[in-house]
């Protein structure tokens, strides 16, 4: 440091030096910044790249959920059945045990192609915006929606690409907020994986720090089940 002074007392063109150093401190330290971005990624780079790893991974009975009795289920489900009773039929050509499908890598990114495609697709707006009324199930026809509405429309496009629907069940939970929320559980042989509208990867449901409350039946679709252990 004490050189550096010196070397720049003594400069011919100290003036002119000194005039210029800062901004050539300021164009380095941005240079810095930018080749820590490049190398480091976006916060979206590296959820994608957890969520991968997460799959790649997935073992072991905490990667699905516990269910206890039974519970109510949502009133806006409720409602919906009522309005589309073909939607949540107990009448089904599945094999009465089946519960959850094999998640094979293409499988998994029907998954993440399906849940980023509606993410991007829908935009959100509470219900009593939207419908004019608290709380109203329904698919997202007019490009808006809230929670519920996400999760009808990549349950419908999942069971399009062969997803039975007693692999694909609704859930809710409180969020870190507080905050009462729908998202779509895709129960497979490696765990359930959560497609949620509040997220850009999908994950496994106990990567999530909600507090959940209940799930949709895989063998009854209007019984809805407790949450018995919640993270």
């Amino acid at each position: 440091m004490f050189q550096t002074k010196r070397i720049l007392e003594n400069h011919p063109f100290r003036s002119r030096i000194k005039t210029l150093l800062p901004a050539a401190l300021a164009v380095a330290f941005l240079m810095t910044a930018f080749s820590v971005a490049e190398f480091s990624g976006g916060n979206e780079e590296q959820e994608d790249i957890a969520a991968i790893a997460n799959f790649e991974t997935a073992s072991g009975s905490s990667n699905k959920m516990n269910l206890a009795g039974s519970t109510y289920a949502p009133i806006g489900f409720v409602g919906f059945c009522y309005r589309n009773p073909q939607e949540c039929s107990t009448e089904s050509a599945e094999p009465v045990n089946f519960t959850e499908m094999r998640l094979t890598d293409a499988r998994f990114d029907q998954l993440a192609q399906v849940h980023r495609k509606f993410n991007a697709a829908i935009r959100p707006l509470s219900d009593r915006k939207n419908y004019g009324r608290q709380e109203h199930w329904a698919y997202p026809t007019n490009g808006y929606g809230d929670c519920e509405d996400y999760a009808l429309a990549k349950r419908k496009a999942l069971s399009e690409l062969g997803w039975p629907q007693s692999s694909l069940l609704f859930a809710e939970a409180f969020t870190e907020k507080g905050e009462r929320h729908l998202v779509l559980i895709a129960v497979t042989d490696k765990g359930d994986y959560v497609l949620d509208n509040r997220q850009r990867a999908v994950w496994l449901w106990s990567d999530l720090h909600y507090k959940w409350l209940s799930r949709q039946s895989a063998s009854n679709g209007r019984k809805w089940l407790k949450v018995a252990t919640s993270g």
